[in-house]
């Protein structure tokens, strides 16, 4: 074996000696250049530019370094690639913070796609342009990152900021992210989901998407975003187009104030929310194929779902859903914060399409339509079924409750649980109005209860059938008292006359007691 010399290892020495960080510029811009592990200290100076081509194996601010990271290139078609190139879990890049303009950073793991890499872009995440028709990009590809980011900002209106997750890659992302600022104004930013996307907390607080107008979230095909207990806020002229998998899960919040389009036309499963709530906005499904199976179509709602105008613009809000809208709320010691709420207001609607055509709403239920024909088919008519189902187990026993302040129109009643509807205004009416057959049918025993019943109010048609499912209705008056019913001849429901028969079996009982009484004196 050769032994090693003194001048051997001096060169030894200096080709292992410490690298000195990189530090930044105060005004100019100072070169990041290639290297496995780079260190750079913003203590003087945060100003950065990397070249194309220029590549880091990890890129961390020195401890005591607090001016975080502003990058720049000469032209948003260069920029820097962070490549963690390690099969282990690993820190690629940790930061104070990150501002970039007229760049690409690519965060990337030659070595595996599923050793977990943290990107710790730190209090605040920025992409922007400082001069017109600039563009700046951040893509995730081929790695598994784990990014930190408490506040990560997209912003330009000339040129276009982008965050891109590429097919294969998967994000989760601790953090609120908001695309565009401020109403009015063109902002083209853009979020791309093409592979997989977690939205996490950040240190335990609530995160959230707000897309502002112009502004775009988009989940490819194959993408999927993921989220729990979070927010997406989509404000007027903002987009999210869902081409693959949006997952709201529990305590989830959507709001819609833009466009909410579901095109995925070959669903897996219904599309559920936890929260929707709808201010002047669209939410808008695209019908599937006709292969997809009954049960992927639709939206189903867990928690609360509210339409209403938008106060600045005067819109109503809008949605179009696809076959069947489930109302399905939990079993929970709080029933009042797990019953799936559904309330139509203003001048809102939604419109349900397809074949089924289906209002189904389970044992913890509840729907407020404060808006007249709140739920109509496509050609803005009631052939909508309205179905009460029983999903057994520990809510077997709570019943749906439809509370009515307008008119509405149904075109029939299927029960497979017991049913309250309530007429919560005097212009409250509700007409079935499927004809040829029974409008109210289902399970034997299952009932309907009315309250605030009063004539003409409720229409069931003039079908012998729904006649012999009288027995099935329990009406009471304002005064909560039960009222005898009957079909008028124009099919609506009104409090049962007498006949004659019946008159004399009254007045001859008036008479007996009144006898008695005598006898009693």
């Amino acid at each position: 074996m050769k032994k090693l010399t003194i001048p051997m290892l001096i060169a030894l020495a200096a080709a292992t000696a410490y690298a000195e960080p990189i530090k930044g510029g105060s005004s100019e811009r100072t070169a990041i250049t290639a290297g496995d592990a780079i260190e750079i200290d913003s203590t003087g100076g945060n100003r950065y530019t990397a070249a194309s081509g220029v590549t880091v194996g990890s890129l961390t601010e020195i401890d005591g370094s607090t001016g975080g990271v502003n990058i720049a290139a000469w032209g948003q078609d260069t920029g820097l690639t962070v490549d963690a190139n390690s099969t282990d879990a690993k820190t690629a890049l940790k930061v104070a913070s990150w501002k970039q303009n007229y760049a690409i950073t690519t965060i990337t793991n030659s070595a595996s796609s599923t050793a977990a890499i943290t990107v710790d872009f730190g209090q605040s995440l920025t992409l922007n342009a400082n001069y017109n028709k600039q563009s700046q990009y951040l893509n995730f590809k081929d790695v598994y990152a784990k990014v930190l980011a408490k506040n990560t900002f997209l912003q330009e209106q000339q040129g276009t900021s982008d965050i891109t997750i590429a097919e294969g890659a998967k994000v989760d992302w601790s953090g609120s992210i908001r695309l565009g600022e401020y109403y009015g104004k063109t902002n083209n930013a853009n979020l791309n989901v093409n592979g997989e996307f977690n939205l996490q907390r950040y240190n335990g607080n609530k995160s959230q998407i707000d897309l502002y107008d112009g502004t775009k979230l988009t989940i490819g095909s194959n993408g999927v975003l993921r989220t729990s207990d979070n927010t997406i806020n989509i404000f007027a002229n903002g987009s999210l187009t869902v081409n693959g998998q949006l997952v709201m899960q529990g305590g989830s919040t959507l709001n819609v104030g833009g466009t909410l389009n579901i095109a995925n036309k070959n669903p897996t499963k219904r599309f559920a929310v936890y929260s929707m709530n709808s201010s002047g906005g669209t939410f808008a499904q695209d019908t599937a194929n006709s292969d997809v199976a009954v049960g992927n179509r639709g939206l189903e709602i867990k928690r609360t779902a509210t339409l209403n105008a938008n106060t600045a613009t005067g819109k109503s809000a809008t949605w179009y859903i696809d076959s069947r809208l489930d109302l399905n709320g939990d079993y929970n010691a709080d029933i009042n914060l797990t019953t799936a709420k559904l309330t139509v207001n203003d001048d809102s609607q939604i419109t349900i399409s397809g074949g089924e055509k289906k209002f189904v709403m389970w044992n913890i239920s509840k729907a407020y339509l404060n808006k007249a024909n709140a739920i109509v088919d496509e050609n803005d008519e009631g052939n909508i079924s309205l179905i009460t189902a029983n999903r057994g187990g520990d809510i077997k026993d709570y019943i749906p409750e439809l509370h009515i302040a307008a008119s509405q129109q149904f075109s029939e009643i299927w029960l497979g649980q017991d049913f309250k509807i309530f007429l919560d205004d005097n212009a409250a009416t509700l007409e079935l109005t499927k004809t040829g057959d029974t409008t109210i049918s289902g399970f034997a025993g299952k009932i309907v209860e009315i309250y605030n019943f009063a004539d003409n109010r409720i229409y069931v048609g003039t079908d012998a059938a729904t006649k012999a499912q009288l027995s099935r209705i329990k009406a009471y008056d304002s005064d909560n008292n039960l009222v005898n019913i009957a079909v008028n001849g124009a099919g609506w429901l009104t409090a049962a006359i007498p006949e004659p028969a019946e008159w004399a079996a009254i007045f001859g009982a008036a008479a007996l007691a009144v006898a008695v009484i005598r006898r009693r004196k």
